[in-house]
């Protein structure tokens, strides 16, 4: 049996992660683009083909894509209040520290 359960990310530290398969993965999902958030963020979005933007729950936040082959020079990236204003935008990765 598998559970599924919810637990609070590292608050405060906005994060984008990417792991992108390549080649002939056989799965309909092949790149993960993935993060944490501060509390003012209520939105992730991406500038790429098929990835509008995640919902931030308990401070992470998951785009699922079926494209092969992203690399980090592809992403653009915006985390955006409630209302909608961009708070924080940039390209590539963003990790703890930078």
């Amino acid at each position: 049996m598998s559970t599924i359960t919810s637990s609070p990310a590292q608050g405060g530290m906005d994060t984008v992660y990417l792991l992108s398969y390549g080649g002939d993965t056989g799965g309909q999902w092949n790149t993960f683009v993935y993060g944490t958030a501060a509390p003012n963020v209520a939105r992730v979005e991406l500038d790429l083909p098929g990835g509008v933007g995640g919902q931030v729950v308990d401070g992470a936040w998951l785009v699922v894509l079926p494209d092969k082959d992203i690399v980090p020079e592809q992403l653009h990236w915006r985390f955006l209040a409630a209302d909608g204003s961009p708070i924080r935008e940039g390209e590539g990765l963003l990790s703890l520290g930078s």
